[in-house]
């Protein structure tokens, strides 16, 4: 990213871009470096925009829309206590409201619609990228390269989240397979891997990812366990041999408690992938 010579605006619109297309990840030096500059310039802006004698934001503000919509993401981030920010949500909710049935333009008013729906940082990170790549592609100054680079980084990483997906699925089938065995249980784990991908969500977590789901699968299971399946002597004994140590992982052992475990398979499970609704873009 060159940006010595960019104005400030246009370096902030090209960084929000880069963000919601789910580019950070490639250029997260680059952003650092450019926002550490653009902040020891600028300082803690908000206050430039109040009229402090009638303690509220300028009118003129309401009829810059894009304005509103950067004041409205940035008002979300506030710590208890920060009232400017508090009061920029309130103004940013209002004016942003009234445009939502105004012809303003249909990529800027779905953007609207969007961010009052749910704002940014509230959003996984892969399905809003999803979302912004096909809003950025209908905008009249939407840059050919960045888009490009875009559906490229995205396909990508789908890639690496299937695979984890695939990697999760026969671990749980075929390694343990508590995903047969224990039919009482929730087969949660394309629950518990969606949201190992909403807290790790860069593609080079893979490790971090499929660590949380094992974890999380297996809390699951074991709640069912006490909610659902066993009665109140057999869960004692249960808790018992855990708080006692009883009960380890022995991954060399073929055979655990009477229960065969069978090797993973060498093909793919297709059928995951199939239900997973993955989706890949074309330039």
């Amino acid at each position: 990213m060159h940006y010595a010579d960019a104005e400030p605006s246009t370096l902030l619109l090209l960084i929000d871009d880069v963000q919601r297309l789910g580019l950070r990840h490639r250029f997260e030096e680059d952003i650092g470096r450019a926002l550490d500059r653009y902040i020891s310039q600028g300082g803690y802006i908000f206050e430039s925009f109040m009229d402090r004698s009638q303690g509220k934001f300028f009118d003129n503000l309401g009829n810059d829309i894009k304005g509103l919509l950067s004041l409205y993401e940035a008002s979300q981030l506030a710590f208890e206590g920060e009232e400017i920010l508090e009061e920029a949500m309130e103004f940013a909710i209002e004016h942003l409201r009234g445009f939502k049935s105004v012809n303003i333009g249909k990529n800027l008013q779905d953007q609207v619609v969007h961010s009052l729906d749910l704002p940014l940082h509230r959003r996984m990170q892969w399905q809003d990228a999803c979302w912004h790549i096909e809003s950025y592609r209908t905008r009249k100054d939407m840059n050919y390269g960045l888009l490009e680079l875009a559906v490229l980084n995205f396909n990508t990483v789908q890639s690496i989240l299937q695979e984890d997906l695939q990697h999760m699925s026969r671990w749980w089938n075929n390694n343990i397979g508590l995903g047969n065995k224990l039919v009482f249980a929730r087969d949660r784990l394309m629950e518990c891997f969606f949201w190992t991908v909403g807290m790790a969500f860069d593609p080079q977590f893979s490790s971090c990812r499929r660590g949380l789901t094992r974890v999380t699968s297996l809390i699951t299971t074991i709640d069912d366990v006490y909610d659902v399946y066993g009665t109140l002597d057999e869960l004692e004994l249960f808790t018992d041999a855990v708080e006692s140590g009883l009960i380890c992982a022995r991954p060399s052992s073929k055979r655990q408690s009477g229960v065969t475990t069978r090797s993973p398979q060498r093909s793919m499970n297709t059928s995951i992938m199939a239900g997973s609704q993955s989706r890949e873009f074309s330039s």
